[in-house]
């Protein structure tokens, strides 16, 4: 039985490091493209940035503290990129809060979440952020968090970083069950291996078919088609904050086709809108 499966194992494990190549050969080529500020520029800003935003919560009256937050904001939005950390994103998420933009302080928790999936404070803020703009909580199902967990709660790296050591984990139990010829190694190479493809799995569907999600900045409105002669797909304005889904962008770019979590579907403008990193 063992001899005619060690060539499956291998077929199995090869298939499933060239299924894995493209996900690392994108993160190898997004890493080329990494320009931070340098550490101590970096951190030196973050503390310039931190002061200012103390200093907002400390003020006395309504003027010194918008300006305070205000100069907070100027500094962290010169460290703000696509490759900015989580919690970059969630201080610029605080510091909108803070200001009473609370279309922008969501679409920055929104972006913070997805590298802080776990993190309590940032949906703590993300709560009252939609509590704020009048929004519903968003519905959720305990039963699909429990069983995809690993996609719900695990970040886009930290999925990565799983698949990695799932790889070498494969490499080294077959290794060990041709030197020793034992089935109990044989059996851990395939249970790695299952979990790795639930990972690369996970990995595919945020990178390739997971919907584009956008936030509205600020109140905007819902037309049938791209342009502002077309009537309005609902009447009713859409709120500052709210999360929808990007179905496509209009030709000339100006527009984009969006899903509401109620299931209308519209073109927005899109200086309405953000699109979530």
């Amino acid at each position: 039985m063992f001899k005619l499966s060690l060539p499956l194992l291998h077929r199995a494990i090869w298939g499933f490091v060239a299924l894995c190549s493209i996900t690392f050969g994108s993160l190898e080529a997004e890493s080329t493209t990494i320009a931070p500020p340098s550490p101590a520029e970096a951190n030196q800003l973050l503390d310039q940035a931190y002061q200012r935003y103390e200093a907002g919560e400390r003020a006395t009256n309504a003027t010194q503290r918008k300006a305070a937050f205000n100069e907070a904001l100027e500094i962290y939005l010169k460290l703000d990129n696509e490759h900015a950390s989580g919690k970059l994103l969630f201080d610029i998420g605080n510091t909108y809060f803070q200001l009473g933009e609370y279309g922008l302080a969501i679409y920055y928790y929104t972006c913070a979440e997805k590298e802080m999936p776990r993190d309590t404070k940032l949906q703590t803020n993300l709560q009252t952020a939609l509590e704020k703009a009048g929004l519903p909580p968003e519905p959720t199902s305990h039963l699909s968090n429990l069983l995809l967990f690993w996609h719900k709660y695990l970040s886009l790296y930290e999925r990565n970083l799983l698949l990695l050591a799932c790889i070498a984990l494969i490499f080294a139990f077959s290794s060990l069950y041709i030197w020793l010829n034992m089935k109990e190694f044989y059996y851990l190479a395939c249970t790695t291996a299952v979990v790795g493809g639930l990972l690369c799995a996970s990995i595919a569907w945020t990178q390739l078919f997971a919907p584009v999600k956008g936030v509205f900045i600020q109140p905007g409105i819902l037309r049938k088609d791209a342009g502002q002669q077309f009537a309005l797909a609902i009447q009713a304005p859409i709120p500052a904050g709210l999360r929808v889904s990007i179905l496509s962008t209009s030709p000339n770019g100006d527009w984009l086709k969006v899903r509401l979590p109620s299931g209308d579907e519209g073109f927005a403008p899109k200086e309405q809108l953000r699109v979530v990193r």
